[in-house]
């Protein structure tokens, strides 16, 4: 695959092309930048004729998940938000990933400004290590009084305990858990609300809309349609 694997990449396909029989795509990492983008977009035919667009494949190194109509503006600010990480809060961001359960892009935004609601314990990778931790670092003076019967104190009962309390999990060989800092809602989802040097879209491009979209807008002009009816039914009479 020539395209360069990093944190997050994209296959770009013309879905008018597509529903013709023919696949025409391209593979694009982000972040990028409107020149490049609008690049891309000529050489997979998007335009006048073609505008609709839709993802058939992507890849993360670090476990990002999408669907097929993603907004590209809202994917590349999460890419530009991946590239300001440090490689050690980049990984602590993996690691949590394996404890959230994250279903949209704007989730995936949001917990890039919410990392200090979790905490790593480094070198800790089972229930027996947690308890060991707990005890050295946090309770060393119940060690101490223990004295000799320090040896017999059941670390992994403890640990286990302190699992199912903290709610967290074991990821790579370290602990992660939510420290119980609120979290907080930086971005709401709105395209007006990403920054304008991460926007990469300049011409209007209509995504396509999901087949449960499409059914639940029909759904609602039928609805509608019917209402009409039986107020023209009623004036009748």
């Amino acid at each position: 695959m020539e395209h360069e694997i990093k944190k997050l990449a994209i296959y770009l396909t013309n879905l008018g092309k597509y529903n013709e029989g023919a696949l025409v795509g391209e593979w694009v990492t982000l972040p990028t930048d409107a020149e490049k983008m609008q690049a891309v977009f000529q050489r997979i035919g998007l335009g006048e004729e073609y505008e609709e667009y839709f993802i058939t494949d992507y890849e993360s190194s670090i476990g990002i998940q999408m669907g097929e109509y993603e907004n590209i503006d809202e994917l590349n600010y999460l890419a530009n938000k991946l590239d300001d990480l440090y490689p050690n809060e980049l990984e602590k961001y993996e690691a949590i990933l394996a404890i959230e359960s994250t279903t949209t892009i704007a989730d995936y935004i949001n917990l890039t400004e919410n990392m200090d609601c979790y905490d790593v314990i480094s070198n800790v990778d089972s229930k027996s290590d947690l308890g060991q931790f707990a005890m050295d670092e946090l309770n060393s003076e119940i060690l101490e009084h223990m004295g000799d019967f320090a040896s017999y104190f059941d670390f992994e009962q403890y640990g286990h305990d302190l699992d199912i309390e903290w709610a967290g999990d074991f990821v790579n060989g370290n602990y992660v858990y939510h420290n119980g800092e609120s979290s907080y809602e930086h971005y709401t989802g709105k395209r007006a609300d990403i920054p304008e040097d991460y926007v990469v879209t300049d011409f209007k491009l209509v995504e396509k809309k999901s087949i449960k979209a499409m059914l639940e807008d029909k759904q609602g002009e039928v609805k509608v349609e019917v209402e009409k009816g039986s107020q023209n039914k009623e004036i009748e009479w």
